[in-house]
């Protein structure tokens, strides 16, 4: 039998292809029938071609979710946090305005901090937390947390929450008289029983320098009643707020590398 004729691994442009397989734009295999004047068929193979294209596609693809991924993660945060102070801007009228447009206690309310851990853990984390409330024995009191959902807040230690004249929360007072001040600081029980006001007489060489005044206000306990409860709606949009920032900034990225991922 005589030896046929070899091909040196290309099909001839005489023949007619029919393309078996494909997969990301490359051909894995593809047969060549050669017509009358041949008696068979030469098969070549692409495998390893179709498999360094779908490598470098993927190694592409992932850069580009990776980094949109992150980017998403902080513009969405950054999103949030503006609508959720905002809401609070509207609510707590009488806490000053800050230099960002935002109320003092809306800033201590939502406050945003990122950590990066991709190298290590393969992972980028970007939280909205709260510095609204106040560290005691038994640890940080969120009273954010406690105006969006309601509770009730008492003491770790003594019977007794000192208020002050501006409602700010704190543990503790003091009594007696005061030689440098020539002032006399002192309490009254409610006629409930349920609070005490600390008071304190002035001294002084005139008329207005002398008198009471109220320094503070001490009660069992607080009791929040759910006030903001918009909060937790602005919350609960946070995974549609991910998605649009996400598929806006991939497209971008696909655009711009024209679309070879």
């Amino acid at each position: 039998m005589a030896r046929a004729p070899r091909s040196g691994g290309m099909i001839p442009k005489s023949s007619r292809t029919t393309r078996f397989m494909n997969f990301h734009n490359q051909g894995l295999a593809r047969a060549d029938y050669q017509g009358a004047r041949g008696q068979g068929f030469t098969v070549e193979f692409l495998a390893e071609k179709a498999a360094r294209d779908m490598e470098a596609g993927l190694q592409q693809g992932a850069v580009a979710i990776r980094s949109s991924s992150i980017e998403a993660a902080v513009t969405s945060t950054d999103e949030i946090k503006q609508k959720m102070r905002s809401f609070l801007d509207a609510h707590f009228t009488g806490s000053e305005m800050h230099g960002n447009n935002h109320r003092r206690v809306s800033n201590a309310s939502v406050q945003s901090v990122t950590y990066d851990d991709v190298s290590e853990k393969g992972q980028f984390t970007s939280l909205i937390y709260s510095k609204f409330g106040y560290r005691g024995g038994g640890g940080f009191v969120d009273f954010l947390l406690l105006h969006m959902r309601g509770g009730t807040v008492k003491p770790q230690k003594g019977e007794w929450i000192r208020l002050d004249r501006r409602g700010k929360g704190q543990i503790g007072q003091q009594t007696g008289f005061f030689p440098l001040s020539k002032r006399d600081t002192f309490f009254v029980e409610a006629d409930d029983g349920k609070k005490l006001f600390q008071l304190r007489r002035k001294r002084g060489g005139g008329p207005a320098a002398k008198g009471t005044e109220l320094l503070a206000t001490l009660v069992r306990s607080l009791t929040f009643k759910p006030s903001l409860q918009g909060l937790e709606t602005i919350m609960a949009t946070r995974g549609a707020v991910f998605e649009r920032h996400f598929d806006a900034l991939l497209g971008q990225r696909l655009s711009q590398s024209g679309g070879q991922v």
